[in-house]
């Protein structure tokens, strides 16, 4: 077979090479089209024969099911059904990101031929918002299925010349529409409903309607007929993308697929283990020290912006080296350049190619996602244990809200600034303020700590504050965490008072507070309720003030506790405890602290997660 390539960069070359396309596709034909994020082979997603040849010329095995591209967002009811239990969440996402890089699992429609889905119930839906690739779908009426046009498990094409190397003679038409705008596949989620609940919280006698109101967070109007906390779509990312996590949050709960990768059957496309690797074997390194070159081995590194202080550039004599982002490390010109750089990496006749890692965030996590499933070997991650590098939890409930699950202790966390303003909100205890800033916050329940412990540590820090004058020295801060903090921390673990946490209802409640407003009024890093007190890592967002928001979650959660253990009077001391966090060690070191505090107390808990899962020097 013969495989013409068409071009679009002018008008009339753009008429044939569309009126081209749309001629083979109506007839069954396949064809290799340019879309926004790799080129894809495309073939009439309805016509199963036409499927069948699209498996065939890619080598692709049958129980990797593909996307359905269709032509319009109305066209999206051709093709799959859209439960009402989902139906808001999943229109406000196709008005936000269609067309585009989104790729949203539902169940098909009885049109959809099984060979498209694997057999399996449901169909991948997107609209594509490439020029060309629009221009083709809408002319020929019909929803397209194209996976990337390359053979099966190799590296994703993003430009006509690097589908012609995959499929020469395998396919008959090429359309060539430029190069790639975002260089790497498309987003894939899934929908799942919230939790539902038709219990109404009555107005207690002798609190105010405005309390009630505020405790909950509601709005006033809504302070005397309160519902507990509504519950928001999960959404799960089966596979990163251009659409980052960021972007889907305020959409609902968000929890990463953690399926581990094997070549056993998906319920997405792109989620085989041997997806996107180069035939030269590819290892992805944590760190430099876990590379020892073998003698008269010829090696290929994948570098992120190419800087001899990473440790990676200077490791030994490259045969070749290709930089993702050259002197600027920006991860959306990495990840244009992604796939093109692994592809002149295979050709340049090395035995093994070596990535550097990427920071695992934004983009980041689309392509550290591609490099592990590429990779042959890849290293355990240096300086961090393998409990705090791997950690993360499941989803408290059905109900609870589900934290995005990265975080980069190095670039998404604004630390204290000693030459900024500092608000110090004196009371019992001391309480400094910077806006935008991450906090280490501990509040106890009211008898966390016996009251002659309590007198004791209030004689001492009395004494403390009269001769230690502020500001405070770095040395200063130290010797009263030492003197004070440290020793509080111990107490609590020592399980004083009434633990009413240790009831799993009640812990619950607590949990679904602090996730409740996540991405929204604050960022929570990483949080655990014990027996008698809660941990947090939290980030305010702006014009959300910390005391505000502590004061709902106390407030709040008093006020559900209390009615479902029919207790009275306070739940929670009046005055908690926390400091800005100072340095990216400092909270590495706290959200581990927070990770193993149950551990550390002797208890076993679900109510703990940390979104921190890098290493102290940020690798």
């Amino acid at each position: 077979m013969q495989t013409t390539t068409l071009p679009t960069d002018e008008p009339e070359s753009l008429h044939r090479a569309v009126s081209e396309a749309v001629r083979r596709l109506a007839a069954g034909d396949i064809v290799a089209l340019p879309t926004e994020t790799v080129y894809g082979l495309a073939a009439d997603a309805l016509d199963a024969d036409a499927v069948a040849k699209v498996f065939a010329a890619k080598e692709r095995p049958s129980f990797d099911p593909l996307i359905v591209h269709v032509p319009t967002k109305q066209a999206v009811h051709d093709v799959a059904e859209i439960p009402e239990s989902i139906k808001k969440v999943v229109i406000q996402l196709i008005e936000r990101f269609w067309p585009g890089p989104l790729t949203i699992v539902l169940p098909k429609k009885a049109c959809v031929p099984d060979i498209v889905t694997s057999g399996l119930p449901t169909v991948a839906v997107r609209m594509s918002s490439h020029p060309v690739f629009k221009r083709i779908s809408q002319a020929l009426g019909k929803p397209i299925a194209a996976p990337s046009a390359n053979r099966f498990g190799s590296i994703s094409p993003t430009s006509a010349s690097a589908v012609q190397a995959e499929l020469d003679g395998r396919i008959p038409l090429i359309i060539d529409g430029g190069a790639c705008l975002h260089g790497i596949e498309s987003t894939i989620i899934k929908i799942e409903p919230g939790g539902t609940t038709s219990e109404k919280v009555v107005q207690p006698a002798g609190l105010p309607s405005e309390n009630v109101g505020q405790a909950a967070g509601l709005p006033e109007s809504a302070a005397t007929q309160r519902v507990a906390p509504p519950s928001k779509p999960l959404i799960t990312i089966l596979r990163p993308g251009p659409i980052l996590p960021d972007d889907l949050k305020q959409y609902g709960r968000l929890q990463r697929h953690q399926k581990q990768l094997t070549n056993e059957p998906s319920e997405a496309p792109g989620q085989l283990a041997s997806h996107y690797a180069p035939r030269t074997p590819l290892r992805l390194l944590e760190s430099p020290r876990d590379f020892i070159p073998e003698p008269g081995k010829k090696y290929a590194l994948l570098s992120f912006c190419g800087d001899a202080d990473d440790g990676y550039v200077d490791l030994t004599d490259w045969v070749q080296v290709m930089i993702l982002s050259p002197g600027n490390g920006k991860l959306p010109e990495a990840a244009v350049r992604f796939f093109y750089a692994l592809r002149e990496l295979d050709k340049c006749g090395a035995d093994e190619i070596i990535a550097e890692p990427l920071h695992e965030f934004g983009l980041g996590i689309a392509m550290m996602d591609r490099l592990r499933r590429a990779a042959s070997k890849v290293g355990q991650p240096a300086g961090l244990p393998e409990s705090t590098a791997t950690q993360r939890v499941a989803p408290l409930s059905a109900d609870a809200p589900v934290a995005p699950p990265f975080i980069n202790l190095f670039t998404d966390v604004s630390y204290f600034d000693p030459r900024a303003d500092i608000e110090n909100e004196e009371r019992n205890l001391p309480h400094w303020r910077q806006p935008g800033k991450t906090y280490f916050v501990t509040y106890l329940l009211g008898d966390a700590i016996p009251q002659e412990k309590l007198r004791l540590l209030q004689s001492e820090r009395k004494a403390w504050f009269d001769s230690h004058t502020q500001p405070w020295s770095d040395e200063d801060r130290l010797l009263y965490h030492q003197l004070f903090s440290a020793r509080v921390q111990d107490w609590l673990d020592a399980g004083y008072g009434s633990c009413v946490l240790l009831d799993e209802k009640a812990a619950q409640i607590v949990a679904d507070s602090l996730r409740h407003f996540d991405g929204q009024r604050y960022d929570l890093l990483a949080w655990v309720v014990m027996p008698n007190h809660v941990h947090a890592l939290v980030t305010p967002k702006d014009g959300f003030h910390l005391d505000q928001i502590l004061h709902s979650w106390k407030s709040f959660t008093a006020h559900e506790i209390s009615k479902r253990l029919s207790r009275h009077g306070p739940l929670w001391q009046h005055e908690g405890y926390d400091h800005i966090v100072r340095k990216p060690e400092a909270l590495w070191a706290i959200a581990k602290y927070i990770a193993d505090n149950p551990k550390k107390a002797g208890i076993s808990t679900r109510f703990v997660e940390s979104r921190v899962t890098h290493t102290q020097d940020g690798r």
